[in-house]
């Protein structure tokens, strides 16, 4: 392994990627908050047309 050099892009690049990748994590975390809202409100309202008492209540 010491005989190899693996080249890598120069630092500003290497920091221009991360910045990339950061954002689109931040992306993702938002994407997953907004599955979570969407999947309380449909049991909510799946609730309400099944006319289960507690449609507040989100299981799962």
């Amino acid at each position: 392994m010491e005989e190899f050099k693996i080249p890598l892009p120069p630092l500003a690049t290497q920091q221009a990627i991360v910045a990339e990748i950061e954002a689109e994590q931040a992306l993702v975390a938002g994407n997953r908050e907004l599955i979570t809202r969407f999947e309380a409100k449909i049991q909510a309202t799946l609730a309400l047309v099944w006319g289960e008492e507690d449609s507040t209540r989100v299981e799962g």
